[in-house]
């Protein structure tokens, strides 16, 4: 518990990372009894919990457009989200999609149906 206050003294207020990482360099580095050892390992994996659970939150304010943009920009594609709802209603009428359209569809296909329900209204 001292290397993690004293941690974050040392740096101040940072985000969940750094602390995570520093904390865990000190730890390592210092003879510490098994009882310090433990209670700076469940520290770090509270943070840990806490920064998955802030990434979930993250996500879950993410528009449908947003999703599907941020996946397209993750692989490199070429696709615009108008062009991909397109092909998503070409490939659920059972027409033929690229390799890429099918990526995005497999991957965002609730986002896609959603936007697509959305344009037609």
């Amino acid at each position: 518990m001292a290397v993690y206050e004293a941690n974050k003294q040392m740096i101040g207020p940072a985000d969940a990372r750094t602390l995570i990482s520093t904390t865990r360099t000190i730890a390592m580095g210092l003879a510490l009894t098994q009882e310090e050892y433990l209670r700076i390992m469940m520290i770090y994996g509270q943070a840990i919990e806490r920064m998955e659970l802030e990434q979930e939150e993250r996500s879950e304010e993410l528009t449908d457009r947003e999703v599907v943009e941020r996946y397209i920009k993750k692989c490199n594609y070429t696709w615009t989200v108008e062009r991909l709802i397109h092909a998503y209603r070409m490939n659920q009428q059972g027409r033929y999609v690229s390799h890429t359209a099918e990526d995005c569809i497999k991957n965002c296909g609730a986002e896609l149906w959603r936007l697509a329900e959305k344009e037609e209204r």
